[in-house]
């Protein structure tokens, strides 16, 4: 979230964003462009808050990030679900018991650390929530489930490029 402006942003700028960090090889943009038309399906597809205007807000980019992470594993569908799961409507932030900026900061923490962890996340989980606020009574475990779900999709995103990867070098021999 450091890497993403405080400012709204143009579509234009998005796209350039995330590419010049797979340009600067993060491995969180490496197998992929985030395009227009990614962008704008999100935002059709109710996956993304309303955008008011032609600019996006820091948060609105975050949700696209987030879905961009987890669109290789998981349907559109249940990215929305899960989303929903957690902060309710996309376009009332009155109801959300986590912010995306924060949300999506302890995804990517967690992530950086998830081949280390190896499947055992409980306890990364616990530190990295320890000073998380609960809005309304369950809404840790809430929290806790979905960056559950969020690291499996993000995991398996990861071991499926992994495979793919092997099997270019096979048929290459």
């Amino acid at each position: 979230p450091r890497d993403i402006p405080a400012i709204d942003l143009y579509l234009d700028q998005i796209t350039c964003l995330v590419d010049e960090k797979r340009k600067e090889g993060s491995p969180r943009f490496a197998d992929r462009a985030l395009t227009k038309t990614m962008i704008n399906n999100y935002s059709k597809d109710g996956l993304i808050s309303p955008v008011k205007g032609k600019k996006y807000s820091r948060n609105q980019i975050l949700q696209m990030l987030m879905v961009y992470e987890l669109k290789n594993t998981l349907s559109m569908e249940t990215i929305c679900g899960l989303l929903e799961y957690i902060n309710g409507k996309l376009d009332d932030t009155d109801d959300d018991i986590i912010d995306d900026a924060a949300l999506y900061f302890l995804f990517v923490r967690l992530a950086a650390r998830a081949k280390q962890l190896d499947g055992h996340w409980e306890k990364a989980m616990e530190d990295a929530l320890a000073d998380y606020a609960e809005p309304v009574p369950g809404a840790r475990r809430r929290v806790e489930n979905a960056l559950q779900v969020m690291l499996t999709a993000w995991v398996a995103a990861r071991m499926r490029q992994q495979a793919e990867n092997m099997l270019q070098k096979l048929e290459q021999e």
